[in-house]
């Protein structure tokens, strides 16, 4: 829970007015190892950009303002689409400093160890938001609008029957209007019991992330203050 209040503040800082509802979400998520940053886009009591930002700033992660209009061929070799939609993460480009990778939720550490373990190189993280992230995915991995939309509701290729290595085959008209809230079904409708349940699976890997997750920003939080402490003295 020692996410709640950070970013509930960085939602008051980012022009949110019923701070009640975005705790109770936060907090909501939280219990029921959901994403916090996920929960609070899918409320839309907070603005998509803004609230973004403000996260950015706070963990002190490059945004990345420059469109995202696809994915090169040999980027999508490295983070392959089984990847890249599972985790809502989008590879951006290459150069001698390492790969540059698009993601919304900073705390998804499951994501982070997935990329690690299967890029051996330096992995320069920024974040962008979730509506161009997903256009991204979208546009830059061609698969179908409803295969994309139960992924992003947390059902895994196996249930789906794909081979996530497929080549791309995008074509304009797979691509639907963004809806406001990107998907009608998700992990939860407003933090109510009536969403659709993630499966067992996606479940304890969330739960497994959302620990290491806190470990994280704890370790993050003590790093600042000893070298706020070093300056001092």
């Amino acid at each position: 829970m020692a996410l709640v209040e950070p970013l509930v503040e960085i939602a008051k800082a980012s022009g949110c007015s019923d701070l009640a509802a975005c705790r109770n979400v936060v907090q909501a998520a939280a219990e029921e190892q959901r994403s916090l940053i996920y929960s609070l886009l899918e409320s839309r009591l907070v603005d998509e950009t803004a609230f973004l930002k403000g996260v950015s700033r706070w963990l002190e992660i490059p945004w990345w303002s420059e469109p995202i209009t696809g994915v090169p061929g040999p980027l999508r070799e490295k983070v392959p689409a089984k990847t890249a939609l599972r985790y809502h993460v989008v590879p951006l480009q290459e150069d001698e400093h390492g790969i540059s990778i698009a993601f919304y939720d900073p705390f998804d550490l499951l994501a982070r160890q997935t990329l690690a373990s299967s890029l051996h190189q330096r992995i320069i993280y920024v974040m962008s938001t979730r509506t161009q992230i997903v256009q991204a995915l979208r546009q830059g991995y061609g698969v179908g609008a409803e295969t994309f939309e139960a992924i992003l509701e947390g059902r895994s290729e196996e249930e789906l029957g794909l081979d996530m290595r497929q080549k791309p085959t995008f074509s304009i008209s797979m691509i639907p209007k963004l809806r406001s809230s990107n998907s009608s079904t998700r992990f939860c409708a407003k933090h109510s019991n009536n969403g659709r349940r993630i499966s067992t699976s996606n479940r304890s890997r969330m739960i497994f992330g959302f620990a290491i997750g806190l470990m994280a920003f704890y370790t993050t939080c003590l790093c600042r203050q000893i070298s706020k402490c070093s300056r001092l003295l």
